[in-house]
């Protein structure tokens, strides 16, 4: 997706990187000597679960909103 950030680094650090869904939402964040995390939307709610299957449940209010 034109336009969105596909990676970062810290100075330091190894570089992150981020893929995204056909609407251009992030749906993974990959951290080389961290934790991975995966992102799910639903109607009203994005579920984020990290490497170590820990999940945590954003509830969305309008518009984006959390």
């Amino acid at each position: 997706h034109a336009g969105r950030m596909v990676a970062h680094h810290y100075a330091g650090r190894p570089e992150s990187r981020y893929r995204y869904d056909d609407t251009g939402r992030v749906t993974e964040q990959v951290n080389p000597e961290g934790l991975d995390y995966r992102f799910e939307y639903g109607e009203s709610r994005v579920i984020i679960t990290d490497s170590l299957n820990r999940r945590e449940v954003l509830y969305t209010e309008g518009e984006g909103g959390l």
